[in-house]
């Protein structure tokens, strides 16, 4: 896939990117990494930086963030 229609597809997915100048969008995507990944890749974990912005092509993100007792926000362990 060329940058070209990465970008083409990446305004189509995201809107928002819509509104930026050719040029701005070459700038932000200059570094971008165009990586497939597994079901079930862990991403960066609570507490680590987060060094890359995903941006899906494809599939879908889970973000989860469990308690120190094992539970989900917004549940309460029994």
């Amino acid at each position: 896939m060329t940058q070209g229609i990465v970008a083409a597809e990446l305004q189509a997915l995201y809107p928002a990117l819509q509104g930026l100048a050719a040029n701005d969008l070459a700038v932000a995507l200059a570094d971008a990494q165009l990586v497939e990944l597994p079901a079930g890749t862990t991403l960066f974990g609570a507490g680590s930086p987060c060094r890359q912005f995903p941006f899906v092509l494809r599939g879908s993100i889970r973000v989860s963030n469990f308690s120190c007792i094992g539970s989900a926000p917004g549940r309460v362990a029994s």
